[in-house]
């Protein structure tokens, strides 16, 4: 009986299989005080894992960044605010590939994506 117990608690700790859409979905809920830490490849074939949020709005100042914004999103690719910074101390940004996206991390929960 007790081993059921230490069971069904390992299992509040085991990650949870979700879709790239159901990842879409948080990655657009998370918030500079709601971030979500994401596990995905690099185009150089890097794991990189980063604290990030999402952040509304158009990006892009001019009508060139405004265009590489669009193309990014066509290809699924989402400009990302993270918690790093740089040696001047703004933020910086990540360029975030959906489809090489592997785990993320949001509101405690761990999630495979698949």
């Amino acid at each position: 009986m007790n081993q059921n117990k230490i069971h069904n608690k390992l299992i509040k700790f085991a990650p949870e299989p979700i879709s790239l859409s159901d990842f879409q979905e948080m990655l657009e809920r998370s918030r500079r005080n709601n971030k979500i830490r994401v596990e995905w490849e690099t185009l150089e074939g890097n794991r990189d894992y980063y604290w990030m949020w999402w952040e509304d709005g158009p990006l892009a100042t001019t009508e060139q960044g405004e265009e590489m914004s669009a193309t990014k999103l066509r290809e699924g690719m989402f400009n990302i605010q993270t918690t790093l910074t740089s040696e001047s101390g703004r933020r910086q940004w990540r360029t975030l590939t959906l489809q090489t996206v592997s785990k993320c991390r949001f509101e405690g929960k761990l999630y495979i994506v698949k």
